[in-house]
């Protein structure tokens, strides 16, 4: 697989006119901008063998249905336990980003139940595992698996564009 290619160059103030809501140019539709769109083909390369290495049919192959980028200012939150219902596949790519500005973090499906049983007394979330990130790190989930971010604790901004993936049938 080759290199990433480069994230296309005044990301900050492409980042900002997709926040502005314009009806010409909405949010969903990133991965369509001509700008964008030999990253938008890398990541779903990816994608794709992700696709094979978790057992997916061979009869489809993922194709980008959404995309949107989040902007996390320095000090910022993090995003809360949330899932993509009804994506086979989720992915983000940090175009800036370290653990500081925010590591992601996913939930094993299996945490509800299994915290309840009783040789387990750490309680619901404590088999949650960080994945620290770095700049250029693209991370494709199963839609179902619930994941969040930690809060940014740098004066950075945290840049990812984000992808729901749907089943396209070959």
């Amino acid at each position: 697989m080759s290199n990433c290619p480069s994230f296309p160059p005044g990301i900050e103030s492409t980042v900002c006119h997709w926040f502005k809501n314009d009806p010409k140019h909405p949010p969903e539709i990133l991965h369509k901008d001509p700008r964008f769109v030999a990253i938008a083909e890398w990541i779903t390369e990816h994608a794709k063998i992700y696709w094979q290495e978790i057992g997916y049919s061979a009869r489809y192959e993922p194709e980008i249905e959404k995309s949107w980028i989040q902007r996390y200012h320095g000090q910022c939150h993090g995003l809360h336990v949330h899932n993509h219902p009804g994506m086979p596949l989720s992915a983000s790519f940090y175009f800036d980003g370290s653990p500081e500005q925010g590591n992601f973090v996913v939930e094993d499906p299996l945490d509800l139940l299994l915290s309840q049983v009783p040789y387990l007394p750490q309680g619901r979330n404590f088999r949650m595992k960080q994945i620290p990130i770095k700049t250029g790190q693209l991370i494709i989930i199963p839609g179902y698996l619930r994941h969040s971010v930690l809060p940014n604790t740098t004066d950075r901004t945290r840049y990812t564009w984000n992808m729901d993936f749907l089943a396209k049938q070959i």
